[in-house]
């Protein structure tokens, strides 16, 4: 991997351990974050992460579940992001999410949770965090209801937080309005 991207994940691991995640916690009920990024066992982070597209753990004390997370710089979209396609042909976020939700009896293991925030700069502060489950993000997509973007060697399905809600999937999410203002919706 180039040194590039390895920088870039490890940005985006300690992004969202130290800004996002302690507002995600408190959506998802509480619970801690088990990373993959700098575990002593890389094999299997980089694994986990590659096939699974599993960031980190959420250890709750009703059980243990895959998290996907991807955080942005910039403006706050408020939208949940998916590859479609890639340039280089490989396969893709929504392609390998999409199996194991199709195929449940073949046991392929996927993030139950979707987390994408977005942070004004690389040091913050968070501008806005949304989750949802897995499932319901491919099944959002499958249905047509995402709108499209693209950039130079990918294609995403871009998913908006309210767009969802408003098609009876439960989409969590806090924003930063006008400084420090805050909206909450967690229903």
């Amino acid at each position: 991997m180039q040194n590039d991207v390895k920088k870039r994940m490890k940005w985006s691991a300690a992004a969202f351990n130290t800004m996002i995640w302690p507002v995600v916690r408190s959506l998802l009920g509480g619970g801690n974050l088990l990373q993959m990024e700098g575990r002593p066992d890389l094999e299997l982070a980089k694994k986990l992460d590659m096939l699974a597209g599993i960031d980190g753990w959420h250890i709750h004390h009703n059980g243990i579940r895959g998290i996907a997370s991807r955080v942005q710089i910039g403006k706050p979209w408020n939208t949940f992001t998916v590859r479609m396609s890639k340039l280089s042909g490989a396969k893709t976020e929504f392609e390998k999410r999409k199996q194991a939700l199709d195929y449940p009896q073949r046991g392929w293991i996927y993030p139950a949770i979707t987390v994408q925030g977005y942070i004004e700069t690389e040091t913050g502060p968070l501008l806005s965090c949304g989750v949802c489950l897995t499932a319901d993000l491919i099944r959002f997509i499958e249905r047509g209801l995402s709108s499209g973007n693209g950039v130079s060697d990918a294609k995403f399905a871009v998913c908006s937080w309210v767009k969802m809600r408003k098609n009876g999937y439960p989409v969590k999410w806090w924003t930063r309005i006008k400084g420090y203002n805050v909206e909450w919706c967690k229903k």
